[in-house]
């Protein structure tokens, strides 16, 4: 048996839903239907992590996008240096593109021999120097 109104919980429904529940509302053991931008957890007293883009996360924890240079469900982690412009996937971490000069997924192989144009992801020179030829 449930409280009538759902921003109560407890045995007698004596209890008040946590302050940053979604509408204020939770089931009979306390645990919110959501929560507020910014917080996370069962009760919503967790803060999303710093680096997930404008504060926005899943109850789970998991943001839903991350600031640009980190990856990874709670975007703890950095993206390769060697992305260019410090983008790369949330959930791979692979780069959306690569530094000249780089390249792989995650942009963590050299290919220096291939001149000012660099190379594409994988690996073979955009435009080779005089005299060369091949991918690295």
């Amino acid at each position: 048996m449930g409280c009538e109104d759902d921003k109560y919980y407890g045995n007698m429904c004596e209890d008040t839903c946590f302050e940053h529940c979604l509408d204020n509302k939770c089931n009979q053991n306390g645990i919110c239907f959501g929560c507020e931008n910014g917080y996370t957890g069962n009760d919503c007293t967790l803060n999303c992590s710093s680096n997930c883009y404008e504060n926005r996360c899943s109850q789970n924890g998991t943001c839903y996008e991350c600031e640009k240079g980190y990856t990874g469900y709670d975007c703890s982690s950095n993206c390769s240096s060697n992305c260019d412009d410090q983008g790369c996937e949330q959930i791979t971490g692979n780069c959306t593109n690569c530094k000249i000069g780089f390249y792989g997924d995650k942009c963590l192989y050299e290919c220096n021999s291939c001149g000012d144009l660099g190379c594409n992801r994988n690996g073979t020179c955009i435009n080779c120097p005089f005299l060369k030829y091949g991918e690295y």
